[in-house]
């Protein structure tokens, strides 16, 4: 018998999609269509990343577009109703995160909470790569979305995972000069994991490189490819809210959905994010070394 202290999936759906309080029902196909604005679907968030600060900076990097950004932390929000309602589908969140949670209760005074819902499931997976593959839905993997994910998801990312060192000061750099979603962009750093990967579809396009002011190791940070009718892209910094609120990865994040979802990419993007960070530093930091290591 189900523990009417906790509403079951049917009752959390029918309070309204993606985790608004207000009634009504989730999304559908035909929403985005009959509005005529592009539907952006993310998920986001989990203990070790901050849903809060996601949300917030995610709606001001899209703030001077004319989309409708439904965002959730919740796994049971992002049904396949969901996802192939979405014109771009991003997440942000780690695929073993289901102990690093906490489940949706739709009230709000909480004395508990049940256990969340599992991401991804076998169900999201197969939605999103079907939406993918045969829709022409973007996809926009952010940071540790790529760890431990999914094998078909895996499979598509076509990566070997290496594991982060501690925080640290980090260079974008090597942008590709000839994709629109980096052409133009200058490199930057910022305090963020640097995660370690290892691309293995020669098909796929490298965006950009990264490096530690402690280690200096050089990893590939960004890649991208086309995916039946849609397309993909990884991003692997945007673990702190430094990065995140850097006038650089807010670049990249939107020069990514305007990829992904085949709209012309300006040459200058600047003007289209939030203000500067008031914590930004120069590239300089990187000591005697200059900005000569492995370039």
């Amino acid at each position: 018998m189900a523990d009417k202290r906790f509403p079951t999936r049917r009752d959390i759906l029918k309070t309204g999609a993606l985790g608004t309080a207000a009634a009504g029902a989730a999304p559908k196909q035909s929403d985005a269509a009959e509005t005529g604005r592009v539907r952006v679907v993310a998920i986001m968030g989990d203990y070790w990343h901050n849903p809060i600060s996601r949300e917030i900076n995610l709606r001001g990097i899209f703030g001077k577009q004319d989309w409708e950004v439904l965002f959730t932390s919740w796994s049971e929000f992002l049904t396949p109703e969901v996802i192939g309602s979405a014109d771009l589908l991003i997440t942000h969140r780690w695929n073993g995160s289901r102990d690093y949670t906490v489940g949706f209760v739709p009230k709000g005074l909480v004395a508990s909470r049940p256990k969340d819902a599992e991401y991804m499931s076998a169900e999201q997976e197969d939605a999103i790569i079907d939406n993918i593959r045969n829709r022409g839905m973007g996809f926009l993997s952010l940071h540790c979305a790529f760890w431990d994910t999914r094998p078909k998801i895996r499979e598509m990312l076509a990566h070997e995972q290496g594991f982060h060192p501690h925080v640290q000061s980090i260079l974008i750099k090597r942008l590709n000069k000839n994709h629109p979603i980096t052409r133009g962009m200058e490199q930057f750093v910022e305090d963020d994991e640097q995660f370690m990967a290892k691309v293995t579809n020669p098909n796929h396009t490298i965006l950009f490189y990264s490096e530690g002011t402690r280690d200096h190791r050089e990893a590939v940070s960004g890649w991208c490819f086309e995916y039946g009718k849609g397309r993909v892209v990884q991003l692997l910094p945007g673990h702190t809210e430094f990065m995140w609120e850097h006038p650089g990865y807010q670049q990249l994040v939107l020069r990514s959905a305007l990829w992904l979802l085949k709209k012309p990419v300006p040459e200058n993007t600047a003007d289209l994010v939030p203000k500067k960070s008031p914590w930004i530093r120069p590239v300089g930091g990187f000591g005697d070394a200059g900005l000569d290591t492995n370039l």
